[in-house]
C-alpha cells in the first residue's frame, strides 16, 4: 500500500513538472510574441513615418519645380536657348517655340541636348520669337522668354546682355554654333526650310497697289517683279529659316 502511494505520489509530481514545464514554455512564447509585435508595430510606424517624410519632400519639391532660361547668341540676329531646371524631371519639361503672330511650335527632344537637369536648344529664335518652358503633366508655363523686335533699343539691350552671358558661359564669340546632340540619337541639327530655303520669306504678292502699276528689279528675288510683289513670311518656318 505504501508502495502504490508512493507511485502515485512521484507520478502527480512528475505531472505537476510536466504541466508547470508546458506553462513556462507558453508563458515565454507569448511573451517572444508580444515582443516580436512590439518591435513589428514600432518598425510599422517608423516606416509609415518615413513614408510620410519622403511624400511631403517630393510635394515640397514638385511645388518648388523651376525653370530659368537664358538666350544665348548663336549667329547674326539669331539665339538659342539654354535652360536649367531644378526640381525637375526633363522628361515632363516642353520646350515651346512661340512667333510673332503667337502660332506655338512644340521643339521635339531629339533637336536639343538634355543632361543633368539643362536643356540646350539649336539656334533658332530671331528677334520676336519667344520660348516658353512648361511642363507636360500641369501645361504650367515655367518660363516665359522673348528676344525683342530688332531695330529698337530694348533689343540692343538684350542682345548685349545675352552676349555677356555667352562669356559667361565661356562662349566669346558671338557667331558660336552649337553643335546639337541628344542622348541616344544621331548628330542632329534643324534643317533648311525647304520652301523659302532659309530666307524666312517667300515671295508674295498682299501689298495693294491701288492703280499703280509697272514693274521693277527685286534685288532679293534676282528677278523683275510686279508693283504689287511682296516678301511674306514663310508659313512653314514661321520666319526663322528653319524646321526641326
Amino acid at each position: 500500500m505504501k508502495q502504490k502511494l508512493l507511485f502515485l505520489l512521484i507520478a502527480c509530481l512528475g505531472l505537476t513538472s510536466s504541466v508547470k514545464g508546458q506553462m513556462d514554455t507558453w508563458m515565454l512564447n507569448q511573451w517572444l510574441n508580444q515582443i516580436n509585435m512590439d518591435v513589428y508595430q514600432q518598425q510599422q510606424k517608423l516606416f509609415d513615418e518615413y513614408m510620410k517624410l519622403l511624400d511631403a519632400e517630393s510635394k515640397r519639391r514638385d511645388a518648388n519645380a523651376t525653370a530659368v532660361c537664358i538666350l544665348l547668341p548663336g549667329g547674326a540676329d539669331i539665339f538659342f536657348a539654354r535652360i536649367q531646371t531644378l526640381y525637375l524631371d526633363l522628361n515632363n519639361v516642353e520646350v515651346v517655340h512661340q512667333f510673332p503672330d503667337m502660332r506655338e511650335k512644340i521643339i521635339p527632344s531629339s533637336s536639343y541636348l538634355a543632361l543633368n537637369g539643362t536643356i540646350i536648344t539649336n539656334s533658332v529664335f530671331k528677334p520676336g520669337h519667344t520660348v516658353l518652358v512648361r511642363r507636360k503633366d500641369t501645361g504650367k508655363i515655367l518660363s516665359e522668354t522673348t528676344i525683342p523686335s530688332k531695330n529698337t533699343m530694348a533689343y540692343q539691350k538684350f542682345l548685349h546682355g545675352a552676349q555677356q552671358a555667352a562669356q559667361a558661359y565661356g562662349n566669346s564669340n558671338q557667331n558660336f554654333k552649337f553643335p546639337m546632340t541628344s542622348p541616344g540619337s544621331t548628330k542632329t541639327r534643324t534643317k533648311v526650310c525647304s520652301l523659302c530655303r532659309g530666307k524666312g520669306w517667300i515671295a508674295g504678292s498682299k501689298t495693294p497697289v491701288y492703280g499703280t502699276s509697272g514693274s521693277y528689279w527685286c534685288e532679293e528675288c534676282g528677278r523683275e517683279v510686279y508693283a504689287s510683289h511682296s516678301h511674306d513670311r514663310c508659313p512653314s518656318c514661321g520666319g526663322s529659316g528653319s524646321t526641326y
